[in-house]
């Protein structure tokens, strides 16, 4: 779950469009206006309650009741997630349950949580920030947001849902185990700045963990008020250089790394004497750790009695499917793509999964494919594309999956499809409106048990084959079940009831509980082997998930193991905060009316301006200019629409600007222009101007198509971009056959972009392998007598380096023009060193090796959090040729200059006075040897696509 309050990409945040084909309905409550598929429809009025009863209760704490908000739900994507940003102020929820769900009804929990977000921001709306918002429209309090740090937006949010649902994400033990893992057995201090950004050296719990644990402890030492204060104080200063941390540390004393040491002592001291050793046999852990970076290995399968495989994963690789065998030795087998479930199946030599596939065009559909491979042939193969299907899983005869279906209506399946031909053969609607999870097949190939979630919390059903009926064989709590495994009589499954996750077995006869692992944070994963009667699981550590083996060995649980829901802790005390409790009722169905949401009527919405006027089509922090005027924003609600409208008055002269960019088509379309400066006159040597004495304005215009095609399949991403653009300037020309000067120029652009890489980890620089290939021609075709044209191609190649996460890259260009009187302005750089020169023919090559050389975790407070240190060496060198005219010879002759350089940069990525976005800033040099120069290098960027 996200919240955003900043721009992204020139333009303000967008998650992607919805496809063109698919009609709208809306529902107008009083509080919200509700946007959606009509496939949706269904469960478009529950959820219209359950984000009523949302806002009466969410906004209790923080002593507020935020205005009417739209919400626009993305049924057609098969991911889950929710957000909100402001500017423009919306919702957005992606209503397919998860896989890996907790014991909370989905769409509940994204009611609370994004209700949650949309009461913090709109408290804004006060004050000296409200004031803004009539200069600047709902960017003003987009502004304000950005001045919060994710983990009070996320933290705040969670402890809401914990304090309003009985499952809610900080009642699960699961959920706070990677921050409980990490303060009891690292002894070192992680400081402030390190959970507020991150790390490249160390494993950082995320900001939702740590968040809730800020949130909830300064809640219950200061009361809900601390936030309520807080909030108020940056609303009515925003000017303010920290506003956030000199609020707390006027009502506490104590400044941001103060309150964290205090809450991290805290917690550690409450945590230190939790784990009591258990009764059952301990385990062997299987694999071996070459390095001390965080590493985990999930999901692990027996091959035979001797090995297994796991999913591998961590802060220095990407996800891999390896075989670990008993000796801790590991083979690789492959790397999967972004995994839509928690787990895989394996029989015979072929392993199973699924994945999310993205839409070729649209952004807001994706889905979820089952991908096979065959681990002795290599052979690799998609089942269900354009589907939606999640954790196969493998029957007896090695030739049938089970699966988990969800349709658009939300409704689940289990289905059995074969997995070589992709045929369907059967399809199995869930009982009511649960939502089932990661099915396993008994030895038999019978009986299908799986994990399920509803508004009573989480259960086990079982689906029999043989008569095609339901059984409830775990009736719903509200505490978390995963990983169902059969072994024997018994149904194994991780619950964390007792306070802590472990495995546990049910026997199905006397339905009386075992408990098989007692971990000291937390058990999972775990699955039998039928051979030697071994257990392997996933058990956590501070250093990632060990694959641990032990001896299948049912233990009876004792009297009073099973934790109270309200037991007293942080989750009871946030929620005597509170005015009551989620129902999830549903009111009467005749209380809203559904009605049509038409595209075309909706195309504008207008939510933020200025009393100035800045391009923000071009978000470039070595700044722009900015000059007296206004400027008007427009973003429709189904992301399809971006307008922008501005005035400026600069050096004497109005001009306005306009600017439309639709995507609710194929090809996207946009239309620009400028008119009011005055127009440039080229006489064929140089500019002169603008020109006094000409008494029209200069016009600019675009018009620009382009085809954004996403072709991403497993682990690589991938896309293919085909563009034209056609331009046209009112300047004056000269033209010589005339001696006149000619008013207009019109140019057409044409362009193709193609890449491919293979996703990055967390530490890598660059892609460890990728492609990219540009090819752009420029011409003149109305006024040719002046213009020729101008066509670049340039490859761009990425390889590993001779150590993990050091990059090769190559490039190869080459550009020409055949100018006429005019030349065009250059589309490929020189090579490092060089000033842009004059060319008719350009040819280079260029080589850079990079690499990470330091890791320093530097905290400043409050100034400078620097994370990484990484190096580059370069050379280049090419060919520029211009055709110089031969008197003597009275021909026209090509004179090459060679191009060398080779030079060296330290890049240091670091964040500034606590910004979310992280900067890079590169400092080095080039040198020339022929011209005996050497030249400095400085950049400086800002990674604006963090979310």
């Amino acid at each position: 779950m996200l919240l955003s309050a900043q721009c992204l990409q020139g333009q303000f945040f967008e998650t992607g469009q919805p496809p063109a084909s698919v009609p709208w309905a809306q529902i107008n409550t009083g509080n919200f206006r509700i946007i959606y598929p009509v496939t949706f429809g269904d469960h478009a009025h529950r959820l219209a309650s359950l984000l009523e009863e949302a806002r009466h209760l969410t906004g209790y704490s923080l002593d507020h009741s935020p205005r009417k908000i739209p919400v626009i739900v993305h049924n057609h994507n098969a991911r889950s997630n929710g957000l909100v940003s402001w500017a423009p102020r919306r919702m957005e929820l992606y209503p397919v349950p998860p896989q890996d769900s907790r014991s909370s009804d989905w769409l509940l929990q994204l009611a609370v949580h994004e209700q949650r977000h949309v009461v913090q921001i709109d408290r804004l709306n006060r004050g000296t920030t409200r004031a803004l918002s009539f200069l600047l429209g709902e960017q003003a309090h987009g502004l304000g947001a950005g001045r919060l740090p994710l983990w009070f937006l996320e933290g705040d949010a969670v402890a809401a849902e914990t304090a309003l649902t009985l499952a809610g994400r900080g009642r699960a033990s699961s959920f706070d185990m990677p921050l409980r893992a990490l303060l009891l057995s690292k002894p070192g201090q992680y400081s402030y700045d390190k959970f507020l950004f991150r790390s490249f050296r160390d494993y950082v719990p995320d900001h939702y963990t740590y968040g809730y644990q800020m949130v909830g402890k300064l809640r219950a030492e200061y009361g809900p008020e601390i936030w309520t204060n807080t909030l108020e104080y940056l609303a009515r200063r925003p000017y303010h250089p920290a506003p956030f941390a000199t609020s707390l540390r006027r009502q506490t004393g104590t400044d941001l790394s103060g309150l964290h040491e205090k809450t991290l002592a805290r917690l550690r001291k409450e945590w230190g004497s939790e784990h009591e050793p258990g009764r059952v046999e301990e385990g062997r852990i299987i694999n071996h750790r070459d390095s001390e970076l965080f590493t985990s290995y999930r999901h692990p399968l027996w091959i035979g009695d001797s090995s297994v495989i796991a999913l591998k994963s961590g802060i220095a690789q990407t996800n891999e499917f390896v075989v670990v065998n008993m000796d801790g030795t590991e083979k690789p087998l492959h790397s999967p793509g972004i995994l839509s479930a928690p787990s895989f199946t394996f029989r015979g030599s072929r392993l199973a999964w699924s994945e999310f596939q993205p839409d070729i065009r649209w952004g807001l559909r994706s889905y979820s494919v089952i991908r096979v491979l065959d681990t002795d042939t290599g052979r690799r193969w998609s089942i269900g594309n354009g589907g939606r299907y999640f954790s196969p899983v493998f029957a007896p005869d090695g030739l049938f999956l089970g699966a988990v279906e969800v349709d658009l209506q939300n409704r689940h399946f289990l289905v059995f499809i074969n997995s070589v031909t992709g045929e369907v053969a059967g399809r199995h609607p869930a009982p009511g409106e649960v939502a089932i999870q990661v099915p396993a097949i008994d030895p038999a190939g019978r009986q299908v048990f799986m994990t399920f979630t509803s508004h009573e919390g989480m259960g086990i059903t079982m689906f029999d084959r043989d008569n095609g009926r339901w059984e409830t064989v775990l009736e719903p709590t509200f505490v978390n079940i995963s990983s169902v495994f059969i072994a024997g009589s018994y149904i194994c499954f991780r619950s964390d009831h007792a306070g802590k996750d472990d495995l546990f077995a049910l026997d199905r006869h006397s339905r009386r509980l075992y408990r098989l692992t007692s971990s000291r944070f937390g058990a999972f994963d775990g699955n039998l082997s039928s051979g030697s009667g071994q257990i392997v699981y996933s058990d956590y550590t501070a250093d990632g998930y060990d694959l641990v083996t032990v001896r299948f060995n049912p233990v009876e649980t004792g009297p009073g193991q099973v934790r109270d829901l309200d037991d007293g802790g942080l989750p009871a005390m946030l929620a005597s905060h509170e005015k009551g409790i989620m129902s999830g009722a549903v009111q009467d169905s005749t209380l809203w009316q559904s009605a049509p949401y038409r595209k075309g009527l909706n195309l504008f919405r207008f939510h933020s301006w200025s009393p100035f006027y800045f391009d923000y089509s071009d978000l470039n922090i070595e700044g722009q200019t900015v000059y007296p005027g206004v400027t008007l924003l427009s973003q429709n609600l189904l992301n399809t629409a971006n307008t922008f409208i501005g005035y400026s008055y600069r050096e004497g002269r109005h001009v306005t600007h306009g600017n439309l960019v639709y995507k609710g088509w194929y090809p996207v379309m946009e239309a620009g222009f400028d008119y009011g400066d005055e127009p440039l006159v080229y006489t064929g040597r140089d500019t002169v101007g603008p020109q006094n004495g000409i008494s029209y304005g200069r016009l600019n215009l675009k018009g620009t198509a382009y085809l954004p095609l996403n072709l991403s399949s497993g682990r690589y991403v991938g896309g293919l971009e085909p563009l034209m653009r056609i331009s046209y300037r009112n300047d004056l020309y000269h033209y010589e056959d005339d001696d006149l000067y000619k008013r207009g120029m019109t140019t057409i652009e044409t362009r193709l972009l193609a890449y491919r890489y293979r996703r990055r980890s967390y530490r890598d620089i660059a892609p460890p392998w990728g492609q990219v290939f540009r090819w752009r021609r420029i011409g003149s075709p109305f006024e040719s007598e002046n213009l020729g044209s101008i066509n670049a191609v340039e490859v761009t190649l990425w390889f590993p380096g001779l150590m993990p996460h050091h990059s090769i890259r190559l490039d190869a260009a080459g550009q020409g023009q055949e100018p006429v009187k005019y030349y065009y302005t250059g589309l490929v750089s020189f090579p490092p060193g060089y000033e842009r020169e004059k060319s008719d023919r350009l040819r280079l090559i260029s080589g850079k090796y990079s690499f990470p050389f330091l890791y320093p975790d530097l905290s400043i407070p409050g100034v400078l959090y620097l994370k990484r240190l990484h190096a580059g060496v370069f050379a280049a060198g090419g060919v520029n040729s211009l055709r110089v005219y031969n008197a003597t010879a009275r021909r026209v002759e090509w004179q090459d200059e060679r191009l060398f350089s080779y030079g060296a940069d330290i890049t240091a990525g670091f964040h500034l006075f606590r910004l979310v976005f992280p900067f890079n800033m590169s400092i080095g040099f080039a040198h020339i040897p022929e011209r005996e120069k050497t030249s400095p290098l400085f950049s400086m960027s800002m990674d604006i696509n963090i979310f």
